[in-house]
């Protein structure tokens, strides 16, 4: 059964599963690694035998046939794993050589094996070598669904194996009253940009003092959001996960989040931009548009590692300067 916002990706490829034609190794690519983790169960959902019929643990993130790998360490790298270790057969979890050898065990539902590898961009060459045999030729009934929101960085002998599927991010409406309100407010000091030729120093000076205030609720609803949506991915590890497991998928959805509040804030200026179009003069018309542009920017500053809020507070700052200046 299709479920309700899935991708047209993914209603192709659980076409493929109910056809039985689907391939052994998919990439889902995609911006966001919450929405690729989420099609991908669903995928490992039809593809595993189900646990037991009306169990609440018969959520595929629970069976037994499931296998996951991602990064950790201080690397954030998925690594093959030591020589030493391989000689006692211990292999730590999220290795490609444990991987490997828990993909050559019997299944223990009698049905299919499916893996989610998080991060495909992360496997280093080492790890990548010792899996292009596994990536080929899988045991038999084995799928591998490998996740990256950065296609372009896997290693080509990982990517030339798979099958490639898009998967659009989904941007979940933020439902926080403290956030509807930022954008309310937001939008009121959007329109009052519009008046600070005429207003003078005073007026410059409001501003100011509104652009802080609002970088700093910016930020707290950001904490909030990201908060919540932690405690659901980590909950999804296994107990017994480490430190090293946790961060990389805290610090993901901390992006993510960021970079969700900013897709609600470019509709938030489209919105004041559009209220009343046909008394839209062409400097505000330019002016709404830099505004925008300079909003855009952001995604490359925090890629480069600036600290979210310092990336927002230079945006605010240039929408200043760019309205100051009409």
């Amino acid at each position: 059964m299709t479920e309700p916002g899935e991708s047209r990706s993914l209603q192709s490829l659980r076409k493929a599963v109910r056809e039985g034609r689907l391939a052994h190794a998919i990439l889902l690519t995609g911006e966001s690694l919450g929405t690729l983790a989420h099609e991908a169960m669903v995928l490992a959902g039809d593809l595993l035998e189900p646990i037991s019929e009306g169990s609440s643990a018969n959520h595929p993130a629970n069976h037994p046939d499931l296998f996951t790998i991602y990064p950790s360490g201080s690397v954030h790298e998925i690594l093959i794993g030591r020589e030493d270790q391989k000689s006692r057969g211990e292999y730590p979890r999220n290795t490609m050589r444990r991987l490997i050898s828990d993909l050559q065990k019997t299944s223990s539902q009698g049905g299919s094996k499916v893996v989610i590898l998080y991060e495909a961009d992360r496997i280093r060459h080492q790890a990548a070598n010792a899996f292009l045999k596994t990536l080929e030729e899988p045991p038999p009934g084995t799928h591998l669904l490998l996740l990256t929101a950065k296609p372009y960085d896997v290693l080509p002998t990982i990517n030339s194996r798979c099958f490639r599927f898009n998967i659009p991010a989904k941007c979940p409406s933020l439902q926080l009253p403290e956030w509807e309100q930022w954008k309310q407010d937001f939008n009121t000091w959007l329109k009052e940009l519009g008046n600070l030729r005429t207003g003078g120093k005073p007026a410059v000076g409001q501003a100011m003092f509104g652009l802080y205030g609002l970088a700093f609720r910016f930020e707290q609803v950001q904490q909030s959001i990201a908060s919540i949506r932690k405690k659901e991915e980590t909950e999804k590890l296994p107990p017994d996960a480490n430190k090293g497991e946790k961060e990389p998928i805290e610090k993901r959805v901390l992006r993510e989040t960021f970079l969700n509040l900013l897709k609600e804030v470019e509709q938030a200026i489209h919105q004041v931009a559009l209220e009343n179009p046909e008394r839209l003069t062409d400097v505000q018309s330019r002016n709404f548009s830099q505004t925008v542009s300079a909003l855009e920017e952001l995604q490359g500053l925090t890629a480069l590692n600036l600290k979210n809020i310092t990336a927002f507070e230079y945006f605010m700052l240039y929408a200043l300067r760019i309205w100051s200046q009409a």
